[in-house]
Parts: C-alpha cells; sequence; structure tokens
C-alpha cells in the first residue's frame, strides 16, 4: 500500500524524472513531476513540468476528515492556462457518490453520480453535462460471488454502444 510505505517511512516529496536512452546508454533525463504528500501519505500536491524545466500543470488536492479526497484543482500554465476543479463526495460507507467537474469560470460542468447496490458495488453511472439532461452512462453486472462480469457503455439516447467483459482466473 503505497500510502503506508509513504507514512512508515515519513516521506514528503518524490521526485520523478523521465530519461532518453541512446545506444551508449542514458543520454539526457528531465524532472518529469514533483509530488508533495502530507503525514498521512495523501498526495497534496504534485507539479508537472517540461522539458524546458517549466512547471506545466499544477494539482492542489484536499481530503474530507475522514481522509477522502475533497477537492483537485488543476491549474495548467504555459500557451493554454486553464484551471479545472473536481470535487468528489461520498455515502456514509466511504462509496464516491458524486463527482463534479469545472472550469475556473463555470462555463463547463459535468455531474457524475455513482448508484449502489445492497453490497457496495456500483451498479449504474449517471452522467449530467452542462444544461443537458443527465443520462445513464453505464451499467454495471455481477456475479453471485460479487466479481464484476460486464460493463455496458451507453449513449445519451440509452442506445447501447459497447460492452467490456470481464473475465478471472482461478486467483482472482
Amino acid at each position: 500500500n503505497r500510502e503506508a510505505v509513504i507514512r512508515q517511512n515519513n516521506i514528503t516529496k518524490e521526485l520523478i524524472y523521465d530519461y532518453t536512452f541512446n545506444k551508449k546508454g542514458i543520454k539526457d533525463s528531465a524532472l518529469a513531476s514533483a509530488i508533495t504528500f502530507d503525514t498521512r501519505g495523501n498526495i497534496i500536491e504534485e507539479l508537472v513540468y517540461n522539458d524546458k524545466k517549466e512547471i506545466t500543470r499544477k494539482d492542489v488536492y484536499q481530503y474530507h476528515i475522514q481522509n477522502l479526497l475533497s477537492k483537485k484543482t488543476s491549474t495548467m500554465t504555459g500557451r493554454f492556462k486553464l484551471e479545472t476543479i473536481d470535487e468528489y463526495d461520498y455515502d456514509s460507507t466511504g462509496n464516491e457518490r458524486t463527482y463534479y467537474s469545472y472550469n475556473s469560470d463555470t462555463t463547463s460542468l459535468t455531474i457524475e453520480q455513482k448508484n449502489y447496490n445492497e453490497k457496495n458495488q456500483v451498479t449504474e453511472l449517471v452522467i449530467k453535462i452542462n444544461d443537458n439532461v443527465p443520462y445513464v452512462s453505464r451499467h454495471y453486472h455481477y456475479d453471485e460471488k460479487g466479481e464484476l462480469l460486464k460493463a455496458e457503455s451507453l449513449d445519451q439516447q440509452g442506445s447501447w454502444m459497447y460492452s467490456t467483459l470481464y473475465e478471472y482466473n482461478s486467483t482472482g
């Protein structure tokens, strides 16, 4: 568990590098991102860099008192400046119920709502984009052991688009 390793070792920052290789070995490396963690092991900030070592995106994360992600703010810098905000709501058992994604001027809004069965398994995903009517975009089907068997994707008119089938080997 990544969060447990981060907590146990008091890790506060992770630096990720991209490497370019040639036939003789490593040609060059560049900082790709820097991730900062809180004392619980949660990501609280991620900076993404371009090959000129400039920050191209900054993500800031906030958490509920129950340690569940409540908000992520992403700021794109450079040529295309854009800020998007993602917010998450949960039910009393910690299942993500509603996800909101919008830009800073609120001209774009997507709401996703997950519905669950009595076993806390997602059974359907309802999406609402801007002022359009909400629609069921996915149905999830499980077997008697609780394993996901099929996810059906639907268009805005409720017509089937495609299905993803899941198979499990003897180890699950």
